[in-house]
């Protein structure tokens, strides 16, 4: 098997201009974790729950009292994305890519062409499934 046969083709993704509560409002309404961030059907980056996260830790204690997160909501998309991102091929065999998601430590990978379009996404979960069907 390869990245192909399991990678979710309708991705949903965010541009690299788009504000972060947007990106936000995007992940929770569409319950998912890892954001692509494309321009012009290119992959330029990625942004995940993590990052935003680590963003919340970021706002001083001062902030947090006065309920003042405004200013990092406001930010956009590009400012905190991941602009390298690990991605793979459609065609790589699903024990390399179980090796990148052990090794890396990350939840998705972007699956793209040579010209950096975006094709995919394969997370871990997609992973599961197959071994939950052959237990």
């Amino acid at each position: 098997m390869t990245v192909a046969d399991l990678m979710v083709h309708k991705v949903i993704t965010v541009e690299p201009g788009e504000r972060l509560f947007d990106a936000v409002l995007i992940m929770n309404e569409n319950h998912v974790r890892h954001l692509p961030v494309v321009d012009q059907g290119r992959l330029v980056g990625i942004i995940t729950n993590r990052d935003i996260r680590f963003l919340a830790n970021e706002v001083s204690a001062e902030d947090r009292d006065r309920g003042n997160y405004t200013l990092s909501l406001n930010n956009r998309v590009v400012d905190i994305m991941e602009k390298h991102p690990i991605v793979t091929g459609a065609d790589v065999p699903l024990n390399e890519i179980l090796d990148v998601f052990l090794d890396e430590k990350i939840g998705a990978v972007p699956v793209v062409d040579e010209q950096d379009c975006l094709l995919g996404i394969i997370g871990y979960i997609d992973l599961l499934k197959v071994l939950r069907d052959r237990l």
